[in-house]
């Protein structure tokens, strides 16, 4: 169901080449989901971890146990039945960022561009693409920014049966399975 869920994203243990670390309380993913072929709702991951090293290599970590779907029944039968926790505890998101805009970016200047991906979600890699904006601000951080959402599958994480289960114990007619995913990411400058 997300194949970034973005870039978004995957996350390796900090390391010490790190040049940015991710600000998890200025950060987010968010999805949404479509129900019933025309109620949409939106949902976030409350917790995030990442890094962009001194080279432009991106690691972003979802522990997906923090959806919020702002009902908490929902959230424990997306986490059991559709993402299955217990057994895939993260989204991992991975990419290359070219930084060399940094080196004479201006602070608040934004630069678009395209940037490829990868995502390792319930035990499948998926590559993709994203549209993104990225901004040098005051203090060192570096904002990530989709400027269109990402559309994940669910059949390219084999994702669609746990679709399925939550379309039956919803008792819904449908439930979409290509979500528009979007992010605000926020790194902080580590040296």
């Amino acid at each position: 169901m997300m194949r970034l869920i973005f870039f978004l994203f995957v996350l390796l243990p900090l390391t010490s080449k790190a040049g940015w670390v991710l600000d998890e309380s200025k950060s987010e993913i968010s999805f949404i989901s479509i129900k019933n072929l025309s109620i949409a709702e939106t949902h976030e991951f409350r917790n995030l971890s990442g890094t962009i090293d001194d080279e432009g290599n991106l690691e972003i970590k979802i522990p997906l146990s923090s959806v919020e779907t702002k009902i908490p029944i929902r959230n424990e039968r997306m986490k059991k039945m559709l993402f299955e926790t217990s057994k895939f505890a993260n989204a991992l998101v991975t990419s290359k960022i070219d930084l060399s805009f940094s080196k004479g970016a201006s602070v608040g200047e934004i630069i678009q561009r395209k940037e490829n991906f990868s995502i390792d979600l319930h035990g499948f890699q998926q590559k993709n693409e994203a549209h993104i904006a990225v901004t040098l601000e005051k203090g060192g951080v570096v904002r990530v920014d989709s400027v269109r959402p990402i559309i994940v599958n669910a059949s390219s994480h084999e994702l669609s049966e746990g679709i399925d289960a939550l379309r039956v114990v919803a008792k819904l007619s449908s439930i979409a399975e290509s979500v528009p995913v979007s992010f605000n990411l926020f790194f902080q400058e580590t040296k």
